[in-house]
């Protein structure tokens, strides 16, 4: 793989090309590193001119990864944040595997390794049933205050393991489920969740009519959702 380096808006960039028996070239990122692909016959000033077109939108994508948190993690560093308090992950080895949470850490009771990728997968459903049973008081008690405020009510909540949904509203029968995810954020940004649902009771829809009513509780709405949208909470 070559190394090579362009100048683009006053700045110095590096890139990396891989010759591939192929037709087309191609570019990605991989971290913070920009990788070309390129076919054996292109040329070196074609390729430059490539990456050189497309490096807007690769410093904007460089910019919006630089912005997410992270708020879950085995490697290199293991953390954990729990309502929005950023937690270092302690092991301390023994056969039965349990958890606990302190003041300043979030201790696991185990016999496996967070480095092992096989013993993560085993770890990682048991964490997330430990998070489950920590959410479902905390989003329960929630949900009761803003019913209280919003005048509404919900038939039945349940929380689940969700990868695009920080909540669902099934208007037909008022259920609302929340994302067990939610535990590792802040009360303000889970009281927003649940203001959303609630309100979804309402107005089934994201209308003008929706987010009024929304903002009406919620006022800083728009800062909580782009908290969502910039945290990794998968692993």
């Amino acid at each position: 793989m070559e190394v090579k380096t362009i100048f683009f808006q006053d700045q110095t960039w590096q890139y990396f090309i891989n010759y591939r028996q192929q037709k087309h070239l191609y570019l990605k990122l991989k971290g913070e590193q920009i990788i070309v692909s390129a076919p054996f016959f292109v040329k070196l000033p074609t390729i430059e001119e490539f990456v050189k077109k497309n490096l807007p939108k690769l410093i904007k994508q460089l910019k919006d990864n630089a912005a997410i948190v992270v708020r879950f993690s085995f490697n290199p560093e293991a953390f954990i944040y729990f309502l929005d308090q950023k937690l270092p992950i302690i092991v301390n080895y023994q056969p039965r595997t349990k958890f606990f949470i302190g003041d300043e850490s979030f201790f696991i009771y185990t016999s496996l390794s967070l480095n092992n990728k096989n013993h993560q997968a085993i770890l990682l459903p048991k964490i997330n049933q430990f998070l489950k049973n920590l959410a479902r008081p905390i989003l329960l008690e929630r949900l009761k205050y803003w019913q209280k405020i919003i005048k509404v009510t919900a038939n039945s909540f349940d929380l689940r393991l969700m990868k695009t949904k920080w909540g669902v509203c099934f208007h037909e029968t008022g259920k609302i489920v929340f994302n067990i995810k939610l535990i590792h954020f802040s009360y303000q940004v889970i009281d927003y969740v649940v203001i959303h649902e609630l309100v979804h009771l309402i107005y089934p829809h994201h209308q003008k009519d929706f987010w009024n009513l929304v903002a009406l509780y919620c006022p800083d709405y728009r800062n909580y959702k782009k908290i969502l949208k910039n945290s990794k909470v998968e692993l």
